[in-house]
């Protein structure tokens, strides 16, 4: 065998084991997921969220609807997927100056939507197929909120204007959750460093303020945060 051969089979071995290494500790399902707390315990922040209120709240009905959209999430019935992908998360673009995990309000309140849009018979078949229509509504009313919460990240690039260093943070949470609730539920999160994002990107978090978005259509900014972004 020639050294060019050797270093070849060489390379190829060391890049098999480290293959199954990997494909070892990666989870394959939700269910992994939950039991390795690998990515839906950290990274998401609305699991997060429901994760933590075991904790921090008393027996209150919010308690109770957010452990229930959390295990709805496990057992990924549709309604939870919705208000999770409703929900906002960290976004591309951070570096730069992307603070913005807004996710969809509309989306959000969309889930609680018993007349939905009428489609062909074929296509409404096709849907059936891939998702229950029985598991698409939420037991219980739903609500987006918008936390605003500042970061002391010093890889993200700052031009110093004004409020540059404010994440807007977009959730669909139970409609029984206040301000405060959420509130207590993510000062915890930051203090505990729960959010891997945390360690990613070397910062802590402090909490601005939650908003309920209810009947609130200037929702983006409060009026006083300054929207930019280096492309």
């Amino acid at each position: 065998m020639s050294r060019r051969q050797f270093t070849y089979v060489l390379w190829a071995c060391i890049n098999f084991t480290t293959l199954l290494c990997v494909s070892a500790h990666f989870p394959k399902s939700i269910n992994d997921i939950n039991d390795n707390s690998a990515i839906t315990d950290h990274v998401i922040p609305a699991y997060v969220i429901a994760s933590a209120a075991s904790n921090f709240l008393n027996s209150t009905l919010c308690e109770k609807e957010l452990l229930n959209f959390r295990d709805s999430v496990d057992q990924q019935i549709l309604w939870s997927l919705q208000m999770l992908d409703s929900s906002g998360n960290l976004q591309s673009g951070f570096l730069y100056g992307n603070n913005f995990w807004l996710g969809s309000r509309s989306q959000c309140i969309d889930t609680m939507n018993t007349a939905p849009l009428q489609i062909s018979e074929r296509l409404s078949l096709n849907s059936t197929l891939h998702r229950n229509p029985q598991k698409k509504i939420p037991p219980f009313e739903v609500n987006y909120f918008v936390a605003h919460f500042r970061h002391n990240s010093t890889f993200q690039y700052h031009l110093n204007l004004p409020n540059e260093d404010v994440i807007t943070l977009g959730l669909c949470l139970p409609a029984s959750c206040s301000e405060n609730d959420i509130s207590v539920i993510l000062q915890r999160i930051f203090q505990e460093r729960i959010l891997l994002i945390s360690n990613v990107f070397s910062t802590d978090f402090e909490l601005v303020q939650v908003k309920n978005l209810r009947n609130d259509f200037k929702w983006l900014t409060g009026g006083t945060l300054t929207i930019w972004y280096v492309s």
